[in-house]
């Protein structure tokens, strides 16, 4: 019995070249004039909290949900490090919104503490699963302190003694 393989005459490539595309959606961006914002004391508290989404989930408008934390700061911790896992969550849910009004009318409100840091961010989360999104959604998470700002001087008074000359008078 000859078991030779028969001559192959032609050849079938099984390699091939195919582009596809893939999109991370970017995660939201925090509205706050500046790192290390100082939120004055009020008698009850009532912070707005919002932020920019920069991508929309694949499943359409108003489909998509954000997680926002709420981090308390140890002395000389900065809020990126919150991002790396250190630090409890001092307040945290979920939302449809692009903005939280933090205060009392929330169900696990927690009140800030006068002269505290906090870190704050926001992750996008979808219910698509093809739906992926750089740095797992999170955003650059942001500090802010509750509380001590200078007060506003009282007495405020000035004159004009002169030519170019003013003089302020004020209690501090």
């Amino acid at each position: 019995m000859n078991m030779a393989r028969p001559a192959v005459t032609a050849r079938c490539p099984n390699t091939g070249v195919s582009l596809f595309s893939v999109y991370l959606g970017l995660p939201s961006i925090i509205r706050f004039t500046k790192d290390g914002y100082a939120f004055a004391e009020m008698g009850m508290q009532n912070i707005l909290f919002q932020w920019l989404p920069r991508t929309m989930p694949s499943s359409g408008p108003g489909t998509q949900t954000y997680q926002l934390e709420l981090f308390e700061l140890a002395e000389g911790e900065e809020a990126q490090q919150v991002s790396e896992g250190s630090g409890a969550v001092y307040f945290s849910t979920v939302t449809t919104a692009a903005s939280l009004p933090y205060g009392p009318g929330l169900a696990n409100f927690r009140p800030l503490k006068t002269g505290d840091r906090y870190a704050l961010r926001v992750q996008a989360l979808s219910s698509d699963p093809s739906q992926s999104y750089q740095n797992n959604g999170y955003s650059q998470a942001v500090s802010f302190k509750y509380g001590h700002l200078c007060a506003a001087p009282e007495d405020l008074s000035m004159s004009l003694p002169g030519y170019l000359r003013i003089f302020v008078r004020m209690t501090l």
